[in-house]
């Protein structure tokens, strides 16, 4: 009787989650969720057109009865004509090779977001990203119920745990908006999701040999998604750990580390090639930055130590993928970077803070081929920089330069840019507080060039390692297929900027990001509006602490912890993942809209099982209700009262239409 009541009240929340979900994807317009623009041309263009092609069915793309089809096009390929695959006039080029070379790691979801339009072949590009949004959408509501699946599996007795965990789950805004776009995250969160049931149901009641098919096809689910959801693998590992009896377990942790330890010592994976506290420059401080991937450095003939190699790499097509860069040593390495230009190092914000309106004085050593225009020294800030263009020597020269920085400015980063014809080598770089003789080189006090004597004046230099004596551990063969380990580790290395966003921002990102946010970065509801949200989470963690000491030394304890687990290293996809950008305030912002959806599964359950927790057995269902029913009633006011304002507000930043001009 508690089941059948149970399914009917999950029948009923998926009905609502429909709903909502299907009017968002009636109203939001093709594009507006994060990547969309591109996933749906892959999805259309290539996953559709591959399946067609495969059957001698027409696949052509007309762009004349396509509203978005240039918008489409540019994004996803930066091209100014039609691809050959997508082009009337060559109906007989097959996509298939076009869509395994763009989207070999996201296969599984493609094709399923792909399967409606192949299948119908529509003209209009609003019926064809309704039928792509609706497949995701599907996907949305299976991690609903696989929440529900996992919280009976794990507690089985608590109908209204899973009731809750699947509330929350399918009324969570952030996946509410990835739902009801074109959006390969989704289709990893429910590959997760899957995995995450299968092991509940292995866990809980054992192995079979349904259950092993099920976990073994839920983690090909996830290697076939998006490369964020071969975090499966270890989550297998860890849960099928724990199904272990204690002995076994033990052997197995044992071996594990032992194999670990061998692998160590035979791949030696880390390296000390990487220069602290320098980054690649896409030449623009708005954008995005990339630490260094390979080893910039050259023997300097200047001093006998270590200089910076800095490598201009143009590309008509915008996007360069695995650029030659070759110091005058002849060292080369392969290097993954967007459309690098020369490497910079950001002043920690605090420093400018310090430093606006006041003299500062910039410089450093330099080799560049003889008669080469070299831009140096460059401090740069968010508006750019003011240093002129003058002729190499084609030897090592000095050259400095006093500046008062803008009382405005929000960023100060030195960036070396490469000569427009060669390479420029740079060595022993600084950035003084005050004015100091340009003609006279500074003498620093140790290699680090930390300090020392500026014609006679002492004074200590702004930039870190400016003489890239300062190495940070590289970690070798991690570029599977876009994960960067080294990105979040040279994150934290340079913690100087860093630490101080990690801490305001995870707080506030986690907890936004979860109950209101839209967009993937937009927060969908006020901090008065968000109290409530704030004192429903702050009792379920509590409760969570309560119901984890009531439950020691029984499976429910165990059970709570693995979560716990899991919800830890879901979330650890986000930090690896992580942003270095100039505005350190998005460091996680994108991050966490792509990868931080699979974490709302377990999350949800940990939520509501500790809100069910702190409660009596009498409050328990009018609360649970209630709290349903507020859920609901916010999606619905963030879609109709927030969202779509910011949808069709014609000021830029668009969010003026929601918060004012500040």
């Amino acid at each position: 009787m508690q089941n059948r009541i149970a399914l009917r009240a999950l029948t009923l929340l998926l009905v609502a989650q429909a709903a909502i979900a299907l009017l968002r994807i009636a109203i939001v317009p093709l594009g507006f969720g994060v990547d969309e623009y591109w996933q749906f041309g892959v999805t259309r263009l290539m996953a559709a057109g591959c399946m067609r092609h495969a059957v001698g069915l027409p696949h052509a793309y007309n762009e004349q009865q396509s509203a978005l089809g240039q918008a489409i096009r540019d994004t996803l390929l930066g091209r100014q004509v039609p691809p050959p695959y997508a082009d009337p006039a060559h109906p007989e080029v097959s996509p298939c090779a076009y869509f395994w070379l763009h989207a070999k790691r996201g296969v599984a979801y493609y094709t399923w977001a792909a399967l409606p339009i192949a299948v119908v072949n529509p003209v209009s590009d609003q019926l064809a990203s309704f039928m792509s949004r609706t497949a995701t959408l599907l996907l949305g509501l299976l991690m609903t119920v696989a929440t529900y699946g996992i919280t009976h599996e794990l507690f089985p007795k608590r109908k209204l745990w899973a009731i809750g965990a699947a509330a929350l789950t399918g009324f969570n805004q952030q996946l509410a908006d990835l739902s009801t776009g074109t959006n390969a995250d989704v289709g990893a969160a429910c590959a997760l999701g899957m995995l995450l049931w299968a092991l509940a149901s292995i866990h809980a009641r054992g192995w079979s040999a349904t259950r092993g098919v099920a976990a073994a096809l839920a983690l090909l689910a996830c290697f076939t998604t998006k490369t964020s959801a071969w975090i499966g693998a270890p989550l297998a590992a860890i849960w099928l750990l724990a199904a272990l009896p204690a002995a076994l377990r033990r052997r197995a942790l044992l071996s594990a580390l032992a194999a670990v330890g061998v692998a160590m010592l035979a791949l030696q994976p880390v390296d000390l090639l990487a220069p602290a506290h320098w980054f690649i420059n896409n030449g623009a401080l708005a954008l995005r930055h990339r630490p260094l991937r390979s080893p910039q450095l050259t023997t300097s003939a200047h001093s006998g130590a270590v200089g910076m190699l800095a490598t201009r790499n143009d590309n008509a097509e915008g996007l360069v993928r695995d650029d030659l860069m070759c110091a005058p040593d002849d060292l080369c390495e392969r290097l993954y970077n967007d459309s690098a230009d020369g490497i910079v190092q950001y002043l920690p914000e605090s420093t400018v803070r310090q430093l606006r309106g006041k003299l500062v004085t910039v410089g450093g050593w330099v080799r560049a081929p003889r008669g080469a225009a070299l831009q140096f020294p460059a401090l740069e800030d968010q508006l750019g920089s003011t240093s002129a263009e003058l002729p190499a020597t084609g030897e090592w020269e000095f050259r400095a330069r006093s500046m008062r920085i803008d009382p405005g400015a929000e960023h100060l980063a030195m960036v070396l840019h490469p000569g427009l014809a060669g390479n420029a080598v740079y060595d022993e770089l600084v950035v003084a507080p005050g004015e100091f003789n340009p003609l006279v080189p500074p003498q620093f006090n140790s290699a680090a060039a930390t300090s020392g004597s500026w014609d006679g004046v002492q004074f200590t230099n702004l930039l870190r390692n400016g003489s890239a004596e300062q190495r940070w551990p590289r970690i070798r063969f991690v570029r599977l297929q876009a994960y960067e380990p080294n990105q979040m580790l040279w994150g934290l290395l340079s913690w100087q900027r860093t630490s101080q966003v990690y801490l305001a921002e995870l707080p506030a990102w986690i907890f936004s990001m979860y109950w209101s946010s839209f967009g993937g970065t937009q927060p969908g509801l006020t901090r008065l509006q968000l109290l409530p949200f704030a004192g429903l989470t702050l009792l379920a963690l509590a409760g969570l602490l309560l119901a984890l000491w009531r439950t020691r030394g029984t499976p429910e304890r165990k059970h709570l912890l693995l979560l716990v687990g899991t919800c830890v290293v879901l979330w650890g996809v986000v930090f690896i993942r992580a942003d270095v950008w100039p505005n350190r305030t998005q460091l996680l912002t994108f991050a966490g809209a792509r990868y931080g959806l699979p974490a709302t599964m377990p999350a949800s359950i940990l939520l509501a099982g500790g809100l069910l927790a702190i409660l009596g057995r009498k409050q328990r269902r009018l609360v649970l209700a209630g709290v349903i029913v507020m859920l609901f009633i916010a999606s619905t006011y963030i879609l109709m009262r927030v969202q779509l304002p910011f949808i069709a507000c014609p000021l830029e930043p668009k969010t003026q239409c929601m918060y004012g001009p500040a």
